[in-house]
């Protein structure tokens, strides 16, 4: 069987039983990843996820779904990316119909999965992790804009809706924690009204994740280099990169690189597997 849109969706589902019916969730928010173009990515993403999640219970872990997810499934499809008005850019996500800004902050700060492992818990996000970046700022750093499609992290998040203009938010993690308040905004600026914290150095990006449909060496690494130039800190996070073309970059500590215009969906699954096993093995240990 051949690799398509559908195929790459009913495999995700496979992988991770748990996200079906956000997967099989059909709406003008889920086309973008289930019924444009392979070469988009964004499929590539959501089942790369799923093989993560599948590679973490094979090690014993068991896998979350936050509620607001189940309850809104639209909002798993959308990054974790606090809402910006950027010069009033068309199409921006901030401004994405039929969810409310309350949502998305909340759905922003909330990770895709939770991994729970022994006594360790792992968030997974999609393209962002704001706490990151309210930490990175509020230490004094320049804001940053380059986002891996996955990040795994150590520690706990909640998020609750205060008010219709207001997001608590608590992160917890060995390294420390803090809480805060974003203001429900669509602004310019992060809308911070309060962040707290004790945690002590860079915060435990455990895993990078980059999915691409043909990611030339040059360009793949030259994103990675990036990306642990941001997310570097007493640990270098491990590298994954998933390319749906056979280019390779020896830059990342793993890769699943295949060619989707000549490979069934069960091999290009079988290779995504086997190579997700190994990373999961040596990211969850």
């Amino acid at each position: 069987m051949s690799i398509t849109l559908k195929t790459l969706r009913d495999a995700a589902a496979v992988f991770c039983p748990e996200l079906a019916a956000i997967i099989e969730h059909d709406s003008e928010i889920t086309q973008s990843t289930w019924l444009t173009s392979l070469q988009t990515g964004k499929a590539i993403e959501m089942l790369s996820l799923c093989a993560l999640a599948s590679s973490a219970k094979n090690l014993g872990a068991n896998i979350h779904v936050p509620y607001l997810f189940v309850n809104k499934p639209d909002l798993y499809y959308v990054r974790n990316v606090i809402p910006r008005h950027h010069g009033a850019q068309p199409g921006h996500e901030a401004t994405i119909e039929n969810l409310l800004l309350e949502d998305r902050f909340v759905a922003a700060m909330t990770p895709r999965l939770l991994v729970e492992i022994g006594s360790r818990v792992y968030g997974v996000y999609r393209e962002g992790f704001p706490i990151h970046l309210i930490h990175t700022l509020r230490n004094k750093k320049a804001e940053y804009f380059d986002r891996p499609d996955i990040l795994i992290v150590e520690g706990s998040v909640a998020a609750i809706l205060e008010s219709s203009d207001k997001v608590n938010f608590t992160y917890a993690c060995s390294l420390g924690k803090c809480n805060g308040t974003l203001r429900v905004k669509n602004d310019i600026s992060l809308p911070i009204i309060s962040y707290n914290s004790d945690l002590l150095g860079v915060l435990p990006i455990k895993g990078i994740i980059e999915c691409s449909v043909g990611k030339g060496n040059y360009h793949a690494e030259k994103q990675l280099n990036r990306y642990l130039e941001i997310f570097s800190g007493s640990d270098i996070p491990l590298s994954l990169l998933v390319n749906g073309r056979n280019k390779r970059c020896d830059s990342y500590d793993f890769e699943s690189c295949v060619d989707m215009a000549s490979t069934s969906i069960d091999d290009f699954c079988s290779m995504l597997s086997g190579t997700m096993d190994s990373y999961a093995s040596k990211l969850f240990n």
